[in-house]
């Protein structure tokens, strides 16, 4: 777990991310037209990055997925995402690796998304990542800017169930506490959901509240192969866009 601090001008007052995860380049479902789409959008929008995991589709002999269906190997899977995201560096906040890149890992030592993060010049973590944004001015206290504080982490779970998923996502609260946002895949189901915590302010003897959104990032894999035959429900694929507000604490979800 790794905290990275990422401060933009005090003018700005909106500042949009798309959380982007399970492209899994190199399997034959992978669809990188539906991803170039978005990230159109994101051109389009001024906006920012998160990749988080199973960037790379990484099939080994002795894993799930089928190694002779893949259309090239990890090394090509790798310099494929370089080229990909490189016109992209100045724009990803961060990286997390997935559990399809960790496959390599185990098998040689050789963590591909941490290369993929150093030819990128982006920030990474094995694990998961804090990101403390702060943006604008805020309108109550002109002096400060708005911060917004997004735990992110690959993933885990099978569930098949919309609750179920909702789920795994909701308990990342347990592992950091004030969060505003949290980012989870894994899953390829693109979800949110919105919680409202209180905690008492023992030095202003208040009592606070404060929304907290939990969020899967979804997919760009079109159904078939596994999820097919283990009877999983296709998904809509893409992702989740985040608005953040720069001139009060406030966050946009859009579908």
């Amino acid at each position: 777990m790794r905290l990275i601090k990422k401060e933009f001008p005090k003018d700005l007052e909106k500042l949009y991310i798309l959380p982007i995860s399970d492209i899994h380049y190199g399997d034959p479902l992978c669809d990188i037209g539906k991803l170039d789409r978005y990230l159109n959008w994101a051109k389009e929008n001024n906006a920012y990055l998160i990749l988080n995991g199973d960037l790379a589709d990484c099939a080994l002999i002795n894993s799930i997925g089928n190694v002779y269906r893949q259309k090239i190997n990890p090394q090509e899977q790798l310099d494929f995402l370089y080229e990909y995201f490189k016109p992209w560096k100045e724009k990803i906040l961060g990286i997390v690796s997935g559990n399809h890149e960790l496959r390599i890992f185990r098998s040689s030592g050789i963590d591909i998304i941490k290369e993929l993060a150093r030819l990128l010049e982006v920030e990474y973590d094995m694990d998961s990542l804090i990101l403390k944004i702060s943006l604008g001015s805020d309108r109550g206290r002109k002096s400060r800017q708005v911060s917004y504080l997004i735990y992110i982490t690959h993933g885990w779970g099978n569930g098949r169930t919309a609750g179920a998923k909702i789920n795994m996502i909701e308990s990342l609260n347990g592992i950091v506490s004030n969060a505003d946002i949290y980012i989870a895949s894994h899953i390829h189901k693109a979800i949110a959901s919105q919680n409202i915590i209180f905690w008492v302010d023992d030095k202003n003897n208040s009592i606070i509240q404060k929304k907290q959104f939990f969020i899967s990032s979804g997919s760009f894999l079109n159904y078939g192969d596994y999820a097919e035959r283990k009877g999983y429900r296709p998904a809509k694929m893409g992702t989740i866009r985040i608005r953040l507000d720069g001139t009060r604490k406030d966050v946009h979800i859009a579908m």
